[in-house]
């Protein structure tokens, strides 16, 4: 309808980085940094990595501490991949899991506006979290209604990728899965019901001949918008036994009072290094 809405919120237009850079542009600010893997065995097995952020949205939601989350729950991508409403009494079994396809998060900011005393966690890559931000800001909400939970992103991908993989025979594609040799996983392709494997290599291999064009050009990796960034842990430091390095941890860098609060709520949640 040509009243410039869109444009002023886009991030991909512009991103202010002072609001949230310390001493250095590529990290942002942090109260602390930890790794972190949740100690549901059924949320670790189907996650990426440490099952950390799925933990937190189902506690936070069974505790009536916000109303509802906006999350991914496909694995096909025939149509446009949309974030889903999601309350405590979802099923969260299709949530887990890495998705390196954009996602269209307008019916979170649609939700948003239609109700504006909602309580809410949003989850999503930097870019996403640089938007809703300026969203809230655009539209004067309430910020303190909103749990951001910012993704750790090295580039998406374009729905080529999804066409390709369709082209060799499936129907749900998981982009990494622990399902047959661990952390960090292996690409998973399905099709009608059978299972089969290919090397991470192959993603990785994926992502320079599929990327967004924009995602070449951004420079926040560590989502540092968000109130807790989240992300694969693939630092060197040696974790506790009662870790599982194999089953994956997460690297969480918590941000803001808000981030700070929430996690230490749920502590008791997690085993933490």
């Amino acid at each position: 309808v040509n009243c410039g809405l869109c444009r002023k919120v886009c991030p991909g237009k512009s991103s202010d980085y002072t609001t949230c850079a310390v001493e250095n542009i590529f990290f942002g600010k942090s109260l602390i940094c930890l790794a972190a893997q949740t100690k549901d065995k059924e949320i670790l097995a189907q996650s990426t990595s440490g099952g950390v952020v799925t933990t937190l949205v189902r506690n936070l939601l069974r505790d009536k501490i916000y109303d509802a989350a906006f999350l991914v729950d496909t694995y096909n991508h025939d149509e446009e991949t949309f974030t889903k409403l999601y309350t405590a009494e979802s099923d969260f079994s299709n949530t887990p899991k890495s998705r390196y396809v954009t996602a269209n998060h307008s019916r979170a900011v649609r939700y948003m506006l239609e109700n504006p005393d909602k309580k809410l966690i949003l989850v999503g890559t930097s870019c996403f979290i640089q938007g809703i931000l300026k969203v809230i800001a655009q539209c004067k909400l309430n910020r303190e209604n909103y749990f951001l939970a910012g993704i750790f992103c090295d580039k998406t991908m374009n729905y080529n990728v999804w066409n390709f993989f369709k082209s060799i025979g499936t129907d749900k594609l998981y982009f990494r899965t622990k399902e047959q040799s661990g952390w960090p996983g292996n690409v998973g392709l399905e099709k009608d019901g059978q299972k089969f494997f290919l090397p991470r290599e192959v993603r990785m291999y994926m992502k320079d001949f599929f990327c967004v064009e924009r995602c070449r050009y951004c420079l926040d990796k560590l989502n540092q918008f968000a109130d807790i960034s989240f992300g694969d842990n693939y630092t060197q430091t040696p974790l506790p036994a009662h870790m599982d390095k194999q089953a994956g941890t997460s690297c969480l860098i918590i941000r803001t009072e808000l981030g700070a609060k929430i996690f230490d709520n749920y502590l008791e949640e997690f085993f933490t290094q």
